[in-house]
């Protein structure tokens, strides 16, 4: 899809490999969406169920991590693949190691565990701070990642793979690995970007080191530095050899700013090395950086770095950055041959080049917007047909139009779904927050229109836009490319690169935002401060915020709707609470709460005092706390998620405690029952999950995913508030089901009961739509009996019956009543009472008037006038009447405590 500001893609690609043993057959790896394969020009398609797929002995096991940085095919046989899990370019998943396929890609098995060997004894606690935010510390998993994987052309059993810590290799072909050393024996834990085979002879290798450069002439075994002219400044490299002179090798390296350092070559297998192209020297581009000259400063060779050559002629060299360039004259001159911005002169493409690879003349091109092939160099074509790949960062989702969502994607700007059809916004880069109603009340142009819709967005650090379109069946049709620009339907609210203070000061990569649900108008943007709009973002207000106006761009904010006097907001591991509207924050973050990455916040929807935070950290627990008196005290409510981290919560409006989680690995909700979380992936893969939202008049949970687009299901309609019946002891009860639940949804239903009820008082039985409840057990005065019900179109129910039990007073505490003439029948008896049972109680006595008495109180009896026969409460429930009378009181002239002949516990 195109947008105004460039390409809009599918999303991003890591690389494409091309079977050796059938070139029409491409294989791609995705760095949070897993491994795909197109055949014969064909749309891609996943290269297994990830859902589904057997892995290492367990065959219900998925596979654990679906980010992907390279895959390699067996020259000898294409049944048997190697995929380097993990993102080497953004670490948006971690590695957990190398996998093997012996079957094409249907099953795999964990060749390589990254555990192992040399990273045994690394921590399994790290610490994730966010989708695209994760700390590179010494100790981190996630600092371990796979960047290439190469099998011997001439030996299926010698495979090598680069990582950031070293360099893999096996001779067995993956059974058992080890670590390459240098020449001399010593330990080889330089960070490595690259490798390649010398074209012809497999025993040399070399590899692409963090600024710098080595070879191996053992087949990966052992390797030796060769030094680069001027290589002061370096960091990431990317090599390249030349098929028509396998002697030739190219090294791309980029510098700090991320711009270009150096390109080099080598005309003798990378023993000696001259500068052929340098940010430093004048007349030369920057290949890296993003304008259409490359006259600037700085760019992405830290992200996006990747070269190649002509397999026919080895002076053609390719170079893959923000944009596209070629040299046709090893690297005298450049022509920059695909720009990221629509309508220049170069070719328009995506931006962001991952990966570049020849499949004969043919060149691939893997990218932040999928795969480009072009047969000229030239003209490009998007094959990304079929890949559904893409990384969300956060979802919109219309309450008052089915299937309405928005979401904004990793470079590709921010889309709008309307029954199926989805149409990318104006603008580009990174797509952020956005909301979206599909019948709002704003009209901005003096047309109204009942099906206008209105849509927020934003981009990276804080720009904020709102797009307003008069009809839903026009959404595409957009009156203005440019929102920057005074249009009326769509309009910048909020800037990145104003003043302090203001609502245009920066934010962070992803700022906060917030709209009443129940008044789009009102809406809320978090920076340094928290800023508020009550008109669609014409005027902002900035909120005190005392206590929070120092220490940098806010993570996250959130608001109690029901009492909008409590705002929470979170500063990376800070939680700050408000209780005054936001004039003032306190910091709540507490002694309980570990030093973690604040991932999101969520605010129970019947209490403001009640908020929810949830940690992107691998430590085992530490992944969700609540707190029930606005951060004042915290507790852990993390029994159940794996070490993974937890990116966001959703509190299912007017459900209680019905709770949902987006992990690394899938979806989590909350069991109030067992008090953990369970699994709630319904088919998923184990992919990141970025954003969580509820339909709730259809009861469709969406889940936005970062690597595999959105997912939906639906979620059981629940009627928690239908009171059904009261029952009596040893009484049975009936009740129409399809009467009971009333919920809207059609269909001939079938209903059964919940196999795992726990403490219910009744038991019961169900003849199609009817339930019949025993009451014979004796139970706890009220309970809930969970009914399921599906029809034929899978819409689903849970109908909350709650059967309350009419309990009988509990008597505590009696005595005698001595009268003041005492005979052989005098006296009497009082009675203390307390329980759950309704008032008023009637207390039948023999020889005496019916008396009555409170829930909790007590009663005196006159002489002779000590049998029960009976209780009955207000629900017409009766207590028989008891076997035995009371024993008469002697002659005592002290209270005596008497039996009671009968009452029934609570």
């Amino acid at each position: 899809m195109d947008g105004c500001y460039g390409v809009v893609g599918n999303g991003r690609v890591n690389k494409v490999r091309v079977d050796p043993n059938n070139s029409s057959i491409l294989f791609a790896a995705t760095p949070g969406g897993g491994i795909w394969k197109s055949a014969n020009g064909q749309p891609w398609k996943q290269l297994c169920s990830d859902t589904l797929a057997t892995f290492g002995t367990a065959p219900n096991d998925t596979i654990p991590n679906i980010g992907m940085s390279d895959i390699a095919i067996d020259y000898n046989n294409s049944d048997i693949l190697y995929a380097a899990s993990g993102d080497h370019d953004a670490f948006d998943n971690y590695s957990v190691g190398i996998y093997k396929s012996i079957d094409g890609g249907e099953s795999w098995s964990l060749s390589y565990n990254a555990n192992d060997g040399a990273f045994g004894n690394w921590s399994a606690a790290a610490e994730g701070w966010g989708i695209g935010q994760h700390p590179y510390g010494q100790d981190s998993k996630l600092n371990f990642t796979i960047s290439r994987i190469l099998i011997s052309p001439d030996d299926s059993n010698k495979i090598i793979a680069s990582t950031r810590k070293g360099i893999l290799y096996t001779e067995n072909a993956g059974n058992t690995w080890a670590m390459a050393t240098k020449s001399d024996d010593s330990d080889l834990d330089d960070e490595f970007h690259d490798i390649e085979f010398k074209p012809g002879d497999s025993n040399v290798a070399y590899a692409g080191a963090e600024g710098g450069f080595w070879k191996s002439v053992d087949g990966g075994i052992s390797w030796t530095e060769s030094a680069l002219p001027n290589s002061a400044g370096a960091n990431r490299t990317a090599i390249a050899v030349a098929e028509s002179e396998p002697s030739w090798v190219y090294l791309i390296s980029s510098a700090g700013n991320g711009g270009l350092h150096n390109l080099y070559k080598s005309e003798d297998s990378g023993d000696s090395w001259s500068i052929i192209n340098s940010s430093n020297a004048g007349g030369h581009p920057n290949l890296l950086c993003g304008s259409l000259n490359g006259v600037c400063n700085g760019g992405q060779g830290n992200y996006d770095l990747c070269i190649a050559v002509s397999p026919v002629n080895a002076d053609s060299i390719f170079v893959g950055g923000v944009n596209l360039w070629n040299s046709p004259d090893g690297g005298a001159t450049w022509n920059q041959i695909g720009h990221w911005f629509d309508g220049q002169v170069p070719e328009h493409i995506h931006a962001d080049h991952h990966g570049l690879t020849f499949n004969g003349e043919t060149l691939i091109i893997a990218n932040d917007g999928g795969v480009y092939e072009s047969t000229d160099g030239v003209t490009f074509n998007n094959t990304s047909q079929g890949l559904v790949n893409g990384q969300i960062y956060s979802m919109g989702l219309a309450q008052d139009t089915l299937g309405m969502l928005s979401w904004g994607l990793q470079d590709n700007a921010t889309q709008l779904r309307i029954d199926n059809r989805i149409t990318t916004f104006p603008g580009g880069g990174d797509g952020f927050e956005t909301e979206v109603w599909g019948n709002s009340n704003h009209n901005d142009n003096g047309i109204a229109s009942d099906d206008e819709f209105l849509a927020y967005r934003s981009n990276q650090t804080g720009w904020f836009y709102r797009t307003v379109n008069d009809t839903v069946s026009a959404y595409g049709n957009w009156t203005n490319c440019y929102p920057e620009e005074n249009s009326l339907r769509n309009t910048r609210i909020a800037r990145a690169n104003g003043a302090a203070g203001t609502v245009d000061e920066p934010g962070q990569w992803q700022t906060p935002f917030l709209a009443d649900p129940e008044s789009p108008n009102h809406i809320f943007i978090g920076k340094t401060l928290v800023y508020e709009s009550i008109d669609y973002g014409q005027n902002w207000n900035a909120l005190p915020c005392i206590g929070l106006n120092a220490g940098g761009a806010l993570n996250h904010i959130e608001i109690s709707w029901l009492d909008e006097d409590y705002i929470y907001a979170a500063r990376h591991n800070q939680i700050f609470s408000s209780s005054d509207g936001g004039l003032t924050f306190n910091d709540v973050t507490g002694a309980v709460l570990p030093n973690k990455w604040i991932t999101d916040i969520e605010v129970d929807d019947a209490n403001p005092q009640r908020v929810f935070i949830t940690m992107g950290t691998y430590a085992s627990g530490e992944k969700v706390y609540v707190s029930d008196d606005a951060g004042q005290n915290w507790s852990e409510m993390s029994d159940g998620i794996p070490d993974v981290p937890v990116n966001c919560i959703l509190y299912r409006e007017d459900y209680t405690d019905e709770i949902y989680i987006g992990t690394d690995i899938g979806v989590y909700v909350w069991d109030s029952d067992e008090t953990e979380w369970v699994d709630f992936n319904l088919d998923m893969p184990n992919v990141i999950v970025s954003d969580i939202r509820v339909q709730n008049n259809t009861s469709q949970i969406y889940a936005a995913t970062y690597g595999r687009g959105v997912w939906k299901a639906q979620l059981p309609v629940s009627n928690s508030e239908t009171q059904a019946s009261v029952i009596c002891d040893s009484e049975s009860i009936s009740m129409d089901l399809d009467t009971i639940h009333d919920d809207g949804l059609v269909g001939d239903w079938t209903y059964w009961l919940d196999e795992n009820v726990n403490d219910v008082l009744v038991s019961g039985s169900i003849n199609e739509s009817t339930i019949t409840i025993d009451g014979s057990l004796e139970g706890t005065g009220l309970d809930t009996l969970k009914v399921y019900g599906f029809d034929g179109d899978n819409n689903s129910v849970i109908l909350h019956l709650t059967i309350e039990e009419a309990l009988y007073p509990k008597v505590v505490d009696y005595y005698a009543v001595l009268p003041e003439n005492y005979s052989i029948h005098g006296g009497g008896i009082q009675f203390t009472f307390e329980g759950n049972y309704d008032e008023p109680v009637e207390i039948n006595f023999l020889h005496h008037p019916t008396k009555e008495t409170n829930t909790v109180g007590s009663i005196e009896l006159e002489s002779g006038a000590y049998w029960i026969l009976d209780f009955t409460n207000s629900k017409g429930c009766l207590n028989p009447a008891p076997a035995n009378t009371t024993t008469p009181i002697e002659n005592n002239s002290a209270p005596i405590k008497l039996p009671i002949p009968h009452f029934v516990e609570d």
